[in-house]
């Protein structure tokens, strides 16, 4: 499992293996919750496009659903 967590309740998550998926999930009731999923077009070859592409991913997710108030 690879994450990007640029907050503490606000993470990116790729589980491995054969998984095209990229999950958002936040942190609600002490418990992560899957609210978003974005399954990759082109697997991305190298680290650093795999970093960008989570990134990206949480920048599109983050506004909509885990609005600080």
């Amino acid at each position: 499992m690879l994450m990007h967590q640029p907050t503490d309740d606000e993470r990116i998550v790729w589980h491995g293996g054969n998984s095209t998926q990229l999950h958002y999930e936040c942190l609600i009731n002490n418990e992560w919750k899957l609210l978003e999923t974005q399954t990759l077009m082109e697997f991305p070859h190298g680290v650093k496009e795999f970093k960008q592409a989570m990134v990206e991913f949480y920048n599109y997710c983050s506004p909509i659903y885990c609005k600080k108030s």
